[in-house]
């Protein structure tokens, strides 16, 4: 990966180290330039330089499904630092099977909560690159909620009918590629909210123009989408495919297909 480092100043900044971590904690990770062992990298002003960051894609990633980096760049002293956040999408990996709980906190005597499980709440995941709905179900007498062959990777939670994540929060659900029911990874807690909608619900039915009752306008044939020669597209098919559509569009390491996103803060 890389990572771009700009100088809005009249003087040069020299000794610029990093410190980088994933959500693979043992990455060996390559610095280059920045590499805290060294002499550090200056950056001249009014000006920027882009460091190249090397990140293997260990097996820990392709389980998980995506890889997660967390870049510090900062001068000698402290006293001063830019941090970046990338994620890669690793696909390839399948969850057999992926449980958790849904559970909301009860408060009995002011101090800490103890939780109780939540049946009959729907419960949907959603790609958090295209946002498209994955996979649904329906927590059962106990609370429980279970997801087959589910790709891994880490997905928003949305919840139908009157709860939201607390504290505001959207929930995350963990599936992993070595899940197979017999480890509930993952809890979603839920308090009172507003309604939330069902996405999937059916609209109503649309009522015929005033004046002509009984008539209802006649609907158009589905769309239906073919791929040309040599686009590398798939057809539509009915299917929601958009998370399929996505591989191969950017690489910054060997098996990793998308950018999903960044984060700087100063």
């Amino acid at each position: 990966m890389f990572v771009t480092v700009a100088n809005s100043g009249r003087g040069p900044v020299p000794g610029l180290t990093g410190y980088c971590w994933t959500n693979d904690y043992a990455q060996p990770i390559g610095l280059g330039e920045l590499d805290p062992a060294g002499a550090g990298a200056t950056v001249q002003p009014a000006s920027s330089r882009t460091f190249e960051i090397t990140v293997p894609v260990r097996q820990e990633a392709v389980v998980a499904g995506y890889l997660e980096v967390h870049c510090r760049v900062q001068p000698p002293g402290y006293y001063a630092a830019v941090e970046v956040t990338a994620t890669a999408r690793v696909p390839g990996a399948r969850a057999i099977k992926s449980v958790g709980y849904v559970v909301t906190p009860v408060y009995g005597c002011g101090c800490h909560p103890q939780y109780e499980r939540v049946p009959g709440v729907k419960v949907y995941l959603r790609d958090q690159v295209t946002g498209a709905i994955v996979a649904r179900a329906v927590s059962d007498a106990e609370g429980t909620v279970v997801f087959s062959d589910l790709p891994a990777d880490r997905y928003d939670v949305g919840i139908v009918g009157p709860w939201q994540g607390q504290w505001g929060r959207t929930q995350i659900w963990l599936a992993r590629g070595s899940d197979d029911g017999s480890y509930y990874r993952n809890w979603i807690v839920i308090v009172p909210g507003p309604d939330q909608p069902d996405p999937d619900a059916v609209p109503p039915t649309a009522k015929p123009p005033a004046g002509k009752a009984g008539v209802l306008a006649r609907p158009a044939p589905a769309r239906q989408v073919v791929a040309g020669p040599g686009t590398g597209r798939l057809a539509s098919t009915g299917v929601d495919i958009g998370w399929l559509a996505l591989g191969g569009l950017l690489t910054f390491a060997a098996g990793v297909s998308l950018i999903l996103g960044s984060r700087r803060r100063t």
